[in-house]
């Protein structure tokens, strides 16, 4: 985060002596939030959001930044490369505590805060119209995405194959990231594309207007084993409609991603981040549809480590349900 002092000087002259008078000084904070590739479905709720906090919270600047995806946005908090970042909550938790994948690693455990939980990402599974490919089941020896390195689909698709009891030998895995992986589709060199995402996504757009496709659902049983072993997992659907080519609505599971952001962040500033977002959830929602499912009832869900002061007075003055129970759990 920085923070740019502007001062603005009037001199005035009278003969030979000159009187000169400054205005106070006014400071702009500026804040960067990480968020995927921009071809990726998070971009644009990054852009999203910098434009309206950028808009309506007063003397704060929010610029969008394209990464590696949410586990390469962990270091990128833990480097201070960004002041908030789009990250899955088991990873996020882990790296406040040092814990899991980066006890001992240097710049950890890292001192952040939750701030929004919102964008539910589903797995998506999209193939060609006429494919064979009906079910997860169907992957063994097909040409496969697993994402590209840094982002957090790899070990969460690895988690989907592990409980069909398929590895990621047992497929031909592809480590690339969704734009290119739907170019591969349309020329018919991948044979299924699979992301967590939320809906729409552009990528995911693009491939059912250039390509006939169809999505691949998850059968009950899948889903209740996924939902049974992963607290972060919820069961749900892909409406119809989404994407051309899906009539009907795609049972499958999602997560919920949150936006954590830097404990340094000045109170005052996660308070009218924070206030500009919820006070303008209208014109969020018109930018990005995501924007329109969120609101102070489900705000704390996908938060998984204690929110950011700021962020928690504004929750506390409009009432968010469940505020008392979640810091208590957090202080745990």
């Amino acid at each position: 985060m920085k923070t740019l002092n502007k001062t603005v000087s009037a001199s005035v002259l009278a003969g030979a002596v000159a009187l000169a008078a400054s205005a106070p000084a006014l400071a702009e904070t500026y804040v960067s939030i990480g968020t995927a590739k921009a071809t990726g479905s998070w971009y644009p709720l990054g852009a999203a959001l910098s434009t309206v906090v950028s808009k309506h919270a007063a003397g704060v600047t929010a610029k969008v930044e394209s990464t590696k995806g949410g586990m390469a946005n962990v270091h990128l908090l833990a480097k201070k490369q960004v002041d908030i970042a789009f990250v899955p909550p088991w990873a996020i938790a882990d790296a406040r505590k040092g814990a899991g994948a980066y006890k001992g690693k240097k710049g950890f455990p890292v001192k952040v805060s939750g701030w929004l939980g919102f964008a539910p990402n589903y797995l998506t599974i999209m193939v060609p119209a006429d494919s064979a490919i009906k079910s997860v089941n169907d992957l063994r020896g097909k040409r496969v995405n697993m994402g590209a390195p840094g982002t957090f689909n790899r070990p969460i698709l690895r988690m989907v194959l592990n409980e069909q009891g398929i590895g990621v030998k047992d497929v031909k895995a592809f480590d690339i990231a969704l734009g290119p992986a739907v170019n591969r589709l349309k020329n018919r060199q991948l044979d299924v594309v699979w992301w967590w995402a939320a809906t729409p996504a552009s990528a995911f757009t693009d491939a059912s207007v250039s390509l006939n496709t169809r999505l691949v659902g998850l059968s009950p049983a899948t889903v209740t084993q996924l939902t049974g072993k992963y607290s972060w997992f919820s069961a749900g659907a892909i409406a119809a409609g989404i994407y051309k080519g899906t009539a009907q609505k795609t049972p499958t599971v999602f997560t919920k991603i949150s936006a954590a952001m830097l404990s340094s962040i000045p109170d005052e500033v996660a308070y009218k981040m924070t206030k500009a977002v919820f006070e303008n959830l209208d014109e969020l929602g018109a930018i990005h549809p995501v924007f329109k499912k969120l609101s102070k009832i489900n705000v704390l869900e996908g938060l998984s480590i204690p929110i950011h002061p700021g962020a928690e007075k504004y929750f506390r003055e409009v009432g968010v349900p469940g505020l008392d129970a979640f810091v208590k759990k957090m202080a745990q």
